[in-house]
């Protein structure tokens, strides 16, 4: 069935597209529209531009940018209805919530739980009962086991592997490949074999 609202995907970059490429799949009519200051393009828009075309043609929005701070820059910016875009090969048997990115070969297991706005990236995995916060990404091939949590705007880099019963802190960055096996407060930065952190 095709949605005649218009997907306003904030941000135009590689991101903004795999999204858009995801929607599309379920929809392959559906109008992309990317809103960025920083770029323009025949279907790209200023914010101006964005917050009159939405009084016009009402549509749903979504985040199309990977970084946290980003992230966390547009949320203030995006009105509401939220676009919540699932890839059909991405296993979901947890609740997700609004806003949402789930990547092609995701796994967001039983009971697990992601806020608003939460990005889970290719053939990453949620562990069971596991709560992932606002504006959290969850990087490519990242492992996030049972019972954590991850802090808003948290960034679990590619290849991430936590432990469960761990909380990882809101706006906390975990690098590459790292092997988180403690806690790891808000704003640290943890890499490595086992990871360790820092302010």
């Amino acid at each position: 069935m095709s949605n005649t609202r218009p997907l306003y995907i904030f941000g135009s970059s590689g991101h903004a597209r795999e999204v858009a490429a995801y929607a599309q799949i379920s929809d392959p009519t559906r109008r992309i529209v990317y809103v960025d200051p920083h770029n323009q393009g025949e279907d790209i828009i200023s914010l101006e531009a964005y917050y009159e075309a939405n009084k016009i043609s009402p549509g749903e929005t979504v985040i199309g940018a990977g970084s946290g701070a980003i992230r966390r820059r547009m949320m203030h910016e995006i009105r509401p209805p939220f676009a919540t875009i699932i890839h059909p090969s991405a296993v979901v048997l947890g609740s997700i919530g609004p806003g949402c990115v789930i990547a092609p070969g995701a796994v967001v297991a039983p009971n697990a739980r992601l806020s608003a706005m939460v990005l889970v990236n290719y053939n990453a995995t949620i562990g069971h009962d596991t709560l992932v916060e606002t504006l959290a990404v969850i990087g490519p091939g990242a492992a996030v086991g049972g019972w954590c949590r991850v802090g808003s705007a948290a960034y679990v880099g590619a290849g991430a592997l936590i432990r469960e019963r761990l909380q990882i802190g809101d706006d906390a960055v975990i690098g590459m490949g790292a092997v988180v096996v403690k806690n790891v407060p808000d704003n640290a930065i943890a890499t490595g074999v086992p990871a360790v952190w820092r302010s």
